[in-house]
């Protein structure tokens, strides 16, 4: 095993999120120092399996020893474990996985791979809005029913369940209609839906099934109505 030492300039306050995080971006400090680190060749291993770690470019980012403390680039370690990581520059703070008060388009966290005749996405950066209950909703699915109306995502067994709201959209046939979930083609759920009602907030158990399916039906015939999801958050 090889052993070298290094002087580097480093910014104090951040060497946890600085130097550790690699391809977080570096805020300015209040101060600096130089400390002598020791590069001793550190290998990471997660579950028994042996990591390179790497930042945001690809570059190989090695871990070090200072002051008797191992320091691990902890963006090649989230990614290792299946984490996102955030740096937050307004208060210096690194996250692991979800970040507090954090709202996520959902519709760019995992997109569906292909829509029915009569369903359409709503997206906030076309400008594209819906309403309900006289609530404007933008970054969601709309259902024509009683066209074929669903949704498939590709989960790729990642994620445990999904949380949304769902309800009628204004100035649309007033009509029950019912909302069903499939899990790897297996019917796991029905939601009954009622046009009188106000948007309800649901969340679909995921069981890191590979495929999700959401389909739409009318209870009856109606004529057009529609009804409308927003809000989502996929959970791993």
């Amino acid at each position: 095993m090889r052993t070298k030492e290094r002087f580097q300039g480093f910014v104090a306050g951040i060497i946890t999120a600085c130097v550790l995080l690699a391809a977080l971006p570096v805020i300015a400090a209040t101060f600096e120092k130089t400390i002598t680190v020791t590069y001793k060749d550190i290998k990471l291993y997660v579950d028994g399996d042996l990591i390179t770690p790497k930042d945001g470019s690809g570059n190989v980012v090695e871990p070090f020893v200072y002051d008797g403390t191992t320091y691990l680039p902890v963006r090649a370690v989230g990614e290792a474990i299946g984490k996102p990581v955030t740096w937050d520059s307004n208060t210096n703070s690194v996250y692991l996985g979800t970040v507090p008060n954090l709202t996520t388009n959902w519709m760019k966290q995992l997109a569906p791979y292909e829509y029915g005749h009569w369903t359409n996405a709503y997206l906030s950066e076309k400008g594209e809005t819906f309403v309900m209950a006289g609530k404007t909703y933008t970054d969601g699915i709309v259902f024509l029913v009683p066209g074929p109306c669903f949704i498939l995502y590709n989960l790729d067994g990642q994620y445990s369940s999904l949380t949304f709201d769902i309800g009628h959209v204004d100035e649309t046939y007033i009509g029950p209609a019912e909302l069903n979930v499939y899990l790897d083609g297996n019917l796991a759920q029905t939601v009954e839906l009622d046009g009188n009602a106000l948007p309800q907030t649901i969340t679909v158990p995921l069981n890191y099934a590979s495929q999700l399916k959401l389909e739409m039906k009318a209870s009856a015939n109606y004529g057009s109505q529609k009804y409308g999801l927003s809000n989502g958050i996929f959970e791993k």
